[in-house]
């Protein structure tokens, strides 16, 4: 079995992205199986997870989803994820390089839409 390393990885589903949009979605599709699907589910009716359902996540206010027990910072937090806050929160985070966030968010776009 070949292993390759976290960067190597994410290198190749950069070049996917450059393939084309079927292979962009794949390529969305698989940041977010390696790296948030551990913590979050993409719909609401899914079984509970560490991190909230991402169901309808953009221009949704931080904190909002009902029952999740968030920390008080994000209940307080007024903003609305946007494709800017969360290109923002993957940067402070450390997650990807900005073609992979923008493959991911494009993912999520399409995956989170209630």
């Amino acid at each position: 079995m070949i292993v390759f390393g976290l960067r190597a990885t994410i290198s190749i589903l950069t070049l996917l992205t450059v393939i084309g949009s079927a292979n962009a979605e794949i390529a969305g599709r698989a940041l977010f199986e390696n790296d948030c699907a551990a913590c979050h589910t993409l719909k609401a009716d899914a079984p509970a997870k560490r991190g909230p359902h991402l169901e309808g996540l953009f221009d949704r206010r931080y904190g909002a989803v009902e029952g999740f027990p968030y920390r008080m910072v994000w209940k307080k937090a007024d903003p609305v994820w946007t494709d800017k806050e969360i290109d923002n929160y993957l940067f402070v985070h450390g997650r990807y390089e900005a073609p992979d966030r923008a493959t991911l968010i494009e993912y999520l776009k399409k995956a989170t839409r209630p």
